[in-house]
């Protein structure tokens, strides 16, 4: 994802619940494989991450941009493009950003999937 008005690095002071966007086949997985991102500063392409219902997932800000996610559920149900309720637990590193499209994102080091929306 393209984003742009990176604020500075935040600390959470209390859980909150964001949403993200993956592709479904039997697992969830990123929405955009790394092959087709494009590079942002110093970051690598990336590599493509798994996500799996109340397990943590990490992408540290020291080697990525962080996992992106949105205050708002971004999409109506999809059978292939869901999106993942998704907790972010106090104490989580997160930036805010805007993507191309205008919409308010954030780029978390941890989230724990709940459910499928």
């Amino acid at each position: 994802m393209c984003v742009f008005n990176i604020s500075q690095e935040f600390v959470a002071d209390k859980d909150f619940f964001v949403y993200k966007k993956v592709y479904k086949t039997d697992i969830y997985i990123s929405q955009t494989v790394p092959g087709l991102r494009k590079k942002q500063d110093n970051f690598s392409q990336g590599k493509e991450i798994e996500y799996k219902l109340n397990e943590p997932t990490q992408s540290l800000f020291d080697n990525s941009p962080g996992l992106y996610v949105y205050q708002h559920n971004p999409i109506e149900d999809h059978e292939y493009f869901p999106a993942l309720k998704c907790l972010v637990p106090k104490g989580t590193k997160f930036k805010t950003a805007i993507t191309i499209d205008g919409v308010a994102c954030f780029l978390v080091e941890t989230l724990i999937p709940i459910c499928e929306v």
